[in-house]
């Protein structure tokens, strides 16, 4: 868990197996050819680093609700 300056909640972005979670919740499912190498990320943006050394960059919006 992560807070910020004011102690509130920060949700922490992280792929875990083949999936871009969001705490527990995972998201988006990433295909065998977004599948990264290495990867980072800095507040909402999710940079994943490739094996062909091309990068993708997701910038995931805060509050939206997963139907």
């Amino acid at each position: 868990m992560v807070t910020s300056v004011d102690h509130k909640h920060v949700p922490t972005l992280h792929v875990i197996d083949h999936w871009l979670a969001e705490e527990t919740a995972s998201f988006i499912w990433l295909p065998t050819s977004y599948r990264p190498t290495c990867k980072a990320v800095w507040g909402r943006l999710v940079v994943l680093g490739h094996a062909s050394g091309r990068l993708s960059f997701l910038e995931i919006q805060q509050g939206l609700k997963l139907i």
